[in-house]
């Protein structure tokens, strides 16, 4: 299998201070309170349970980039207050997300919750 470049990541072309980032965004919507979450919006983003207040996030690869994740938190509720990468490998297109809750005991997102995700990749300029 041949190495994923940037010019093949499904992301959407942005220009900005001379060279050209691919940007990805997607909603993970929980439903239920244990972990499971649809995820809407760009394609190529998944995202897995791995565990309580642990996701595994998929994207596509960029071997030729550097990769940027930004994750916000929407909870009604304020069950998740927090979310961070704790984990990532532009290479293989998987980082791992962590949530918790204000007091920073990790914890599964409630129903209703969501997470915006947004994958940049932008080619090594070095």
């Amino acid at each position: 299998m041949a190495t994923p470049k940037l010019a093949d990541h499904p992301g959407k072309p942005c220009k900005g201070q001379n060279t050209e980032k691919r940007v990805l965004v997607a909603v993970a919507t929980f439903t239920d309170g244990t972990g499971t979450a649809t995820v809407s919006g760009d394609a190529g983003i998944s995202l897995a349970d791995g565990g309580v207040g642990v996701f595994n996030l998929t994207y596509p690869a960029a071997a030729d980039a550097d990769v940027f994740i930004g994750v916000t938190v929407y909870s009604p509720a304020d069950t998740i207050t927090k979310a961070w990468l704790s984990a990532l490998a532009a290479t293989s297109g998987t980082a791992t997300i962590n949530t918790a809750s204000t007091v920073g005991t990790q914890i599964d997102p409630a129903s209703g919750d969501k997470l915006l995700i947004c994958v940049v990749a932008q080619p090594y300029t070095y």
